[in-house]
Parts: C-alpha cells; sequence; structure tokens
C-alpha cells in the first residue's frame, strides 16, 4: 500500500441491501414535489409504475467524492492528494493536524499548539490548530466534514478547529489544493481538506496508544464499535459506528529546549530576560534606571542599569548605597512558561445509516469533542511599575534618580502565589455537530437529498481564576501608591491585599451554525461519450457569534458582543463526457468537462458568484491530461466585520521621518508625532477574491506496471485580501516612501487652538468621532490636544497575493518474491509569491524570507510489505530560505543568513495478525518513530516572535525524537 497517493478516485461506501417486496413509502404528494424538481415529466412516467412492483434488493453503491456534488463523477481537473486509511496509520499520528503537516501543499502558517506557529499567534490562545493551504492563511482554507460545514470557533480572530475527529473514525482524508468556491462557497481560495468518515464496520476495535519523547509524555487510547443489522424488522438494514477516543499529554516547559529559553545568549542570541526597561525580575526585585550610555554588562538593557535588591531585605531601611549594581535579580521566564500546554481531550463520534429500502436512506451524523489545556505562563510572573517617594518601601539615594523623583520597579510575584499557580490558566474549547439526512432515489436514477447541520463551538480561550497571575495594573500599580503591597519583600502577601490586583480573567466565545441543504443530481442524457450527469441544489446557513470577557488584557473591562448572519445559496453542475468509448479519437480516448456555479448572498455583506471548469483529456491509455479555471472567495468573518468583537482607540507617540509639512513633529528632538489610531474589526469589509488556475498530467506507462508520474502546475490570483493594518501602522510615517503607501489610511489633521484635553467638543471634529468608536478599553486623552493624524489601522481589503507553483506526485510499486515494494514522493515548488500590502504598494516576492512561504516542501518514502509484516521509511523536507530579520545585539545587527533546510526521517514498522480469531486474531502492533536521527532544528536568531525563539517554529520543531507504541486488537 503506498504511504500516500495522489488521485481523483474515489472511494465506495458499501451497499446497503433493501428487503425485497418492500414498495417504497413515501406519499404521492411528496413523490410529485420531488420529481417536478429532480427531472419533472420523465420522473413523473416513472413514478406511474405499478407500485406493487418489487423495489431491488441492492442500491446502486454511494459514491464520496471531494471537490464535486455529482455522484460518482471525480472533480474534473483539480488533483486530490488522498490519505487512505493505510496511510493514516503509517504516519503513527493520533490526530488529523499531524498527519496533515506530512502534505508538502500544507504550510506552516497557522495556528498549533505552541501558540507562537502564527504571525499573530497571540490571537490562538486558546491553542487551537489549524490549516493553511499554500501558506495563504488558515482562512483561505476550507475544512469539512463528509463534505460538511464546521462551526468555527476564536475570540479576537476567526478559525476552523482542524482536529475535530479522532483518526479512529476516520476513513480517509481528501485534500484539493485548488480553488473549490464554486462547489462548497467561501474559504476554499488556496482548498479543501475533508474528512470521510468511517461508514460501516463489523465489530470491536480497542487501540491504546504511548508516546515519548524527551520533555513529555503522552498517553491515550480510542474504541470503535460497529454493527449492520440486516433486515431491521424487515425493513431494510441498519449500520452503526460508533468510536471514543480519550487523549491525555503532559506539558513541556519552554525551559526544556535551549531553543526556547529566555536567555538565548549560550547559542549566540539575546538574553531576553531582560528587554530594556523590561525584566523578568526574580524575588526580591530591582530597581530600573535610565541613563546616558549602553550598559556595558548587559546588552539588551540598552542605555538602563539595573540595581538588585539585596537578599533577604524585608521592604524597609535601605538606601541606594546598598544596592547591587547591575548584578540584577532574574529569572528565566521559560522556566515558568509552557510551550505545550497539559491537554485532555475527549471525543466521541457516531454513523448511524438506515437503508428503508432499495429507494430510501436515512442517515445521522453526531460528533462532540473537548479538549481542556492547563496553560502555565498565560500571565508572566513579574511586573514593572512605578514606586512613588510617598511608599512605605521607597529607597532613596539611587544613583541616577533625582530625589523623590517616582523609582522603576520590576518585581516577581511568585513568592506570594508560588511557580505552580503564577500566570496559570484554562484554555477550554469544545465542538459539536449533528446531522441528519434522508435520500430518496428515483427510478429515472435522480437522487434528492435533504440535509440539516447543526454545529457549535464553545471556547473559553483565557480562563484565569482569582489570585493566579492575572494582573489589574491600574489597581496593582494603586497598591504600590498607597504601600499596602511591598514589591520587595520575600514574604507573600496577604490573600486580601492580593484580591485587588490578581483579578479573575476569561474570554469566552460561542458559535451556533445551522445549513439546511437541498440537493438533486442524476444522469440528464446520454452522448456518444457517456452519460451526461447534473446536480443542482439550494442552502441556507445561518451564524450567530458570542463574546464575552472580563478581565482582558490586565485590565478590569468587560466585553459582550454578538454577531449574526444568514446566507443563501443556490448551486448547479454538469459532468459532459464529450469522447469515451463510443466516440474515441486518435490522441483522444476521452475527453470530459465539468462546469459547476454557485451563486452566495449574505445578509451583511452582500452577494458573490463564482464559476468553475474542468476537463480531463485521456490522450491514450497511458497519459491523461486535466485542467481547471474558476473563481473562489472569502468571506469577511463576524469577527473581522463586526466592531463589538474586537476594536481599539488609541493615541500614540510614531517615529516620523514621512517629512510632510500637514503632519509635524510633536517632537521635535526624537522625531516623533502623536497620532490617533483605530484598529480592529470594520463594518466596511466585502468579500476577498481569488482566480485559480491549474493544469496537469498523469501518465502510467503500461510499459513499466506500477509507475505513476504525476505533476501539476497551478496559480492562484488572490486579490482585496483583508489584512490588520493595525500590526503595521507603527511604520506609516517611518519614510516619505511608507508615507505614500499607506495614503489612503493616513489622514492629517490639527487640533484647534481651542483645544481641551477630554473636552471632546472643543475636538477637531474627526477625532471626536473617532474617540466615540467602540474600544475594549477607555482611550487616554492626555495628549489628544497634540494629535497630528487618524490613521484608519482597521481589518481592510488592502492586500493581494499572486502566487503560482508546481506540484509532483511520483510513486513506484512491484511485487517480488520478498515482498511488495513501493516508493513515493510527494513534493511541491512555489515559484512566485508575489504580494502587495497596499493598492499603493510595490509588488514583493514574498517567497523563502521569514513569515512567508517557503518555496520548497516535500515527503518522500520507501515501503515494504510481506504476510503479516510492513514497513515505511519516510523523509520529509522544508527547504532553506533567509533570515531577512536578525536580531541586533548590542547595537549591532546581524548579518543575514540562509537558514538551512530542514530534513527529518521517520520510521514506521507494523504487525499485523492475518488470523481473525483466537488470542492474537485481529490485533494490529505498530512501531513509530518521528525525527529517527532526534536532529534539532535550524538555529534563527530572528526578530520574529520578538526574538523570542531561536528556532522558527512555522518551519520546525524542539520536539526532537518521538517515540509511539500503539496496540490494536479487534473483536469480530
Amino acid at each position: 500500500m503506498p504511504m500516500r497517493r495522489s488521485s481523483t478516485s474515489f472511494v465506495p461506501t458499501p451497499p446497503i441491501a433493501a428487503t425485497p417486496g418492500i414498495p417504497f413509502p413515501r406519499s404521492a404528494v411528496a413523490l410529485a414535489v420531488l420529481c417536478a424538481l429532480a427531472a419533472g415529466p420523465a420522473c413523473a412516467q416513472a413514478g406511474a409504475a405499478d407500485p406493487a412492483a418489487p423495489a431491488s434488493v441492492e442500491p446502486v453503491a454511494e459514491v464520496v467524492i471531494t471537490g464535486s456534488q455529482i455522484r460518482g463523477v471525480s472533480a474534473a481537473g483539480s488533483k486530490s492528494v488522498v490519505l487512505d486509511r493505510e496511510t493514516l496509520l503509517q504516519t503513527g499520528y493520533n490526530n488529523p493536524i499531524d498527519v496533515l503537516k506530512t502534505v508538502p501543499q500544507v504550510q506552516g502558517l497557522g495556528y498549533g499548539d505552541t501558540q507562537t506557529t502564527a504571525q499573530n499567534g497571540g490571537a490562538n490562545v486558546q491553542r487551537g490548530n489549524t490549516i493553511s493551504l499554500r501558506g495563504l492563511s488558515p482562512s483561505a482554507t476550507l475544512v469539512l466534514i463528509d463534505g460538511r460545514r464546521i462551526a468555527p470557533t476564536g475570540n479576537v480572530t476567526t478559525f476552523t478547529e482542524a482536529n475535530q475527529l479522532p483518526v479512529s473514525f476516520i476513513e480517509r482524508i481528501d485534500v484539493v489544493a485548488d480553488g473549490a468556491s464554486a462547489i462548497y462557497g467561501s474559504d476554499a481560495i488556496a482548498g479543501v481538506v475533508n474528512y470521510i468518515t468511517r461508514k460501516s464496520y463489523d465489530g470491536v476495535e480497542i487501540t491504546p496508544r504511548y508516546t515519548h519523547t524527551q520533555g513529555y509524555d503522552q498517553k491515550g487510547a480510542s474504541i470503535v464499535a460497529g454493527h449492520t443489522v440486516k433486515r431491521l424488522g424487515g425493513m431494510g438494514k441498519l449500520s452503526i459506528v460508533a468510536a471514543f477516543d480519550h487523549d491525555q499529554r503532559d506539558a513541556l516547559l519552554q525551559g526544556a529546549s535551549p531553543f526556547t529559553r529566555q536567555d538565548l545568549s549560550p547559542l549566540g542570541g539575546l538574553d531576553n530576560r531582560i528587554r530594556t526597561n523590561l525584566a523578568s525580575s526574580g524575588a526580591p526585585g530591582n530597581i530600573i534606571v535610565a541613563g546616558p550610555s549602553q550598559n556595558p554588562l548587559f546588552p539588551s538593557a540598552g542605555n538602563f542599569t539595573y540595581y538588585g535588591i539585596p537578599p533577604g531585605y524585608g521592604g524597609t531601611g535601605l538606601t541606594g548605597a546598598g544596592l547591587l549594581r547591575n548584578q540584577p535579580n532574574l529569572l528565566d521566564a521559560s522556566d515558568h512558561t509552557d510551550l505545550l500546554p497539559e491537554t485532555k481531550r475527549n471525543q466521541a463520534s457516531l454513523n448511524l445509516n438506515l437503508q428503508i429500502d432499495a429507494t430510501t436512506r436515512l442517515y445521522y451524523q453526531a460528533y462532540y469533542n473537548r479538549r481542556e489545556n492547563t496553560i502555565l505562563g498565560l500571565i508572566q510572573p513579574t511586573a514593572t511599575l512605578t514606586l512613588p517617594a510617598s511608599s512605605p518601601y521607597y529607597v532613596p539615594g539611587v544613583p541616577g534618580v533625582a530625589p523623590g523623583a517616582p523609582q522603576t520597579v520590576s518585581f516577581s510575584f511568585l513568592k506570594d502565589v508560588g511557580r505552580g499557580i503564577i500566570g496559570s490558566g484554562h484554555s477550554v474549547a469544545s465542538g459539536h455537530g449533528n446531522t441528519v439526512g434522508l435520500q430518496l432515489d428515483f427510478d429515472n436514477k435522480w437522487r434528492a437529498e435533504a440535509i440539516f447541520t447543526a454545529t457549535g463551538t464553545r471556547t473559553c480561550a483565557n480562563c484565569i481564576p482569582a489570585l493566579n497571575g492575572n494582573i489589574f495594573t491600574q489597581q496593582l500599580q494603586a497598591a504600590l501608591n498607597d504601600g499596602s503591597y511591598n514589591p520587595f519583600s520575600s514574604a507573600p502577601a496577604s490573600p486580601a491585599v492580593l484580591g485587588r490586583f490578581l483579578v479573575e480573567g476569561n474570554d469566552r466565545n460561542r458559535v451556533k451554525m445551522q445549513q439546511a441543504s437541498l440537493r438533486f443530481d442524476g444522469p440528464l442524457f446520454a452522448l456518444p461519450g457517456g452519460m451526461v450527469r447534473a446536480a443542482v441544489g439550494a442552502e441556507s446557513l445561518g451564524i450567530e457569534q458570542w463574546r464575552d470577557s472580563i478581565g482582558i488584557k490586565q485590565t478590569a473591562d468587560t466585553i459582550g458582543a454578538y454577531g449574526k448572519r444568514r446566507i443563501n445559496a443556490v448551486y448547479g453542475e454538469l459532468s459532459v463526457p464529450l469522447v469515451g468509448p463510443g466516440n474515441s479519437l486518435p490522441l483522444m480516448q476521452r475527453f470530459s468537462l465539468n462546469l459547476a456555479g454557485r451563486a452566495q448572498r449574505y445578509s451583511d455583506v452582500g452577494s458573490t458568484s463564482n464559476p468553475k471548469i474542468g476537463f480531463v483529456w485521456g490522450v491514450n491509455g497511458d497519459l491523461a491530461l486535466r485542467g481547471a479555471a474558476g473563481t473562489s472567495f472569502r468571506a469577511p468573518d463576524l469577527t473581522d466585520a463586526n466592531a463589538s468583537f474586537f476594536s481599539s482607540v488609541s493615541t500614540q507617540l510614531l517615529t516620523n521621518n514621512a517629512n510632510d509639512p500637514a503632519i509635524p513633529l510633536s517632537n521635535a528632538g526624537t522625531r516623533q508625532s502623536y497620532v490617533l489610531r483605530l484598529g480592529g474589526s470594520n463594518p466596511a469589509l466585502t468579500p476577498e477574491k481569488a482566480r485559480n488556475f491549474s493544469l496537469g498530467a498523469d501518465y502510467k506507462p503500461s510499459f513499466i506496471d506500477g509507475l505513476r508520474l504525476g505533476g501539476s502546475v497551478y496559480r492562484i490570483e488572490y486579490e482585496n485580501q483583508i489584512i490588520g493594518l493595525q500590526t503595521v501602522s507603527g511604520s506609516f510615517l517611518a519614510s516619505a516612501a511608507n508615507r505614500a503607501v499607506y495614503a489612503p489610511y493616513i489622514t492629517p489633521a490639527a487640533q484647534p487652538a481651542g483645544c481641551i484635553p477630554g473636552n471632546r467638543s472643543t475636538y477637531n471634529p474627526i477625532y471626536a468621532a473617532a474617540f466615540g468608536e467602540p474600544s475594549l478599553s477607555a482611550p487616554d486623552e492626555s495628549n489628544a490636544c497634540r494629535l497630528t493624524a487618524l490613521f484608519t489601522a482597521r481589518n481592510t481589503n488592502a492586500a493581494s497575493t499572486v502566487q503560482d507553483g508546481v506540484d509532483l506526485d511520483i510513486g513506484y510499486e512491484v511485487e517480488t518474491a520478498h515482498g511488495r515494494f513501493h516508493a513515493d514522493l510527494n513534493a511541491t515548488r512555489i515559484l512566485h509569491n508575489r504580494v502587495k500590502v497596499s493598492p499603493l504598494a510595490g509588488e514583493t516576492d514574498d517567497l523563502d524570507r521569514m513569515n512567508v512561504p517557503v518555496s520548497v516542501r516535500g515527503r518522500g518514502a520507501l515501503g515494504w510489505t510481506q504476510g503479516q509484516w510492513s514497513a515505511n521509511l519516510a523523509m520529509n523536507y522544508v527547504g532553506s530560505y533567509l533570515n531577512d530579520l536578525p536580531v541586533t545585539i548590542a547595537g549591532v545587527t546581524n548579518p543575514k543568513v540562509e537558514i538551512d533546510a530542514w530534513k527529518t526521517f521517520d520510521l514506521h514498522l507494523a504487525w499485523r495478525s492475518a488470523a481473525k480469531g483466537g488470542l492474537f486474531g485481529g490485533t494490529r502492533l505498530s512501531f513509530n518513530i518521528q525525527n529517527v536521527f532526534d536532529r534539532d532544528p535550524p538555529l534563527v536568531l530572528s526578530t520574529n516572535n520578538n526574538a523570542a525563539f531561536a528556532y522558527d517554529a512555522q518551519n520546525a520543531n524542539v520536539l526532537g525524537r518521538i517515540v509511539s507504541l500503539q496496540l490494536s486488537k479487534a473483536f469480530f
């Protein structure tokens, strides 16, 4: 069995027999309505047949195909990567997200358990997992279960959790890395990932498993049970498949790896325990003083000098002479912060299929999953604030601090609440889905299918109990001002004092989605090349989303947000076999077209329509050509467009080198200006749009049995992309060129002479209106009268991307006297990834650099099977790229360097019992090693993630060698 295969083939579901002689139980009215919709007169004539005629015993086998709504018809022109059941087992992974990471078309630019695996990973406090095909963002990849949508999750941003089902319940995973909005609607710009679930199984299969790597252990078990009841009550057949999976993983501290410690100086990086005047202070704390020159002992401190408080100090009686100059009390926060949180996951799934008779099928699917993370380090265990001279803990005579001036103090809370509690919290995420469907087959071979799906998610992305390190900064400062909290004491403060500022925090989100669908498909008429088939349908989807947050971002603010949307859609698809066995030509044994179109109307962001055309040209029995072209789209999420979910109004002092007299300098010495920034969600957003093109060939030479050669070229023109300008607004005025690029989002405006801070009636009307916009926290208006410009830095339809590349699929399988051998290679090469960050910006080729796609990815495998034994060795390859964001140490910026390609090897060994009965019957034992040679990730010292790590979490990991053992026992 190949490790992975790419194809447009389908996997049939075993037919379910009906009881002969039972007439089709449907009313005449329902029959007339469905027939009229499906096929008009032809159906009416068929329906006039003798109702007493016996139905066929066996219905036509159901065909599940990703990328087409027509039964039994491949998605013409679109190549699929199919990860079948055996491939899933061979990877040794326990969840679909890890399996999908072995697909070269999946880039690491998405959310992950480490939170840092996305450029805006701070929005992933709940530690969700996403898939990003082609590196075009997770929002451009549609994730489905049996072709049906899943309710999203998220709080600041919205995404689809990819770990919805256990591997034990998945029959196969289809990956179509091509635009598919004409078939599925929004989000399918880069492609579709479709989980096909197990519909039939007889027996009970129990699978315990254990995984070990340096730093953590993981254990779990799954049980799958299925049964087919024939002639249920004399009415056909019922198939039941149910699965339950439990998984538990220990936490992995950042301090367990030298690549993720806070102090990276042993690897040539920064000592992040000190960053200018911010420090990870230990007890009993430090006093920080700004000076005129670089700190000679701590390059990362800049011009700040650190004075350590002597050990054992009680909080009073100390003077500046007793301080320890540049001997700070420090701790490494990585020893108190999880890279991977402790995780408990429970998942339950159910499939029911009732074949009432040969023409009627009723099915039901349900799933539920719950993931609970215990996360150490949600809040850092230190604080840096000011200590007034009125405090009883004020230290007089500190060098560089004027008498009576406030002192900058940095201190730790570990003494107050303990290492195992400080900053710890929970992330709880659950998801559920229920689908009921009814299929009616007509005598003219048309099928009507009605489906209703209700899915939902609930999360508490950042649940921190009181007294656990969630700091209400204003109240902490008040406790320092009135002397109720001693920052330098080695003894813990009382719960009454801590309760003032270590407050409860949570960020809860709930999504409810319901979709009703009605679909008809079947044959229309015959051509010499074959039967023309069609599918038509309509859908209505409603989605509601709630957000309720308390104490987020270290404030006492309370946020309540709600949004809803209704989407109505109609679609049609046509399969036209123009050339086939009946009219084949030289160099054209077959030729088929697939035409699809979909129109959707949104209740809040307008309408969109998207066509797609694909073809398959069978040149001869060995060679087939294929191609597809179409348009795709992505509608803005509710969190993108609804200001109540995430919005901010803030006054900022920014570097101004724009040389624009309309935006004067507020501080000539530092060349800075005050601006007002609007950030966050934007009600004016419109759908993103894309044009997709692909062309490929598949060659299976008849003279070399078992060889396959396949390749595709593709192009995606992605425009009107939604980007958060908030992340780049700090550079709007960095140069005259930036001023020109971001001109549409910059409005110069002076405040009138009579402006009074806090009195909005005296402001320039443009600022008065902006200060009235929704904001997560109340904006500071103390410098409002010094404002020079308004920045509209919200989510905006501003960017565009043009990506083209090549996919390669090669395989060879041969039977020998020593077993069956196979070799497989899947690889992708992105040729260009041209990006514009605004309509006025120049085009850059964002490829093979930090935070953008890596051009070359691949996985190759060699496998062997003989009798009960099988082995598979795979190599994973991530190509080299440029670290163009090197760190600066002691004022010296490291040179840009090429990051080495990362190559790791995975080994899979398995034994499967040939017997079904007895002690070992139905037994499968597998042994898997990921990263066999325990290879470290490439060293990356970069300003990415604020230089927090010494590796690039988007393209590598620090988990080392992962060893897993799995035992499966089936009872039939």
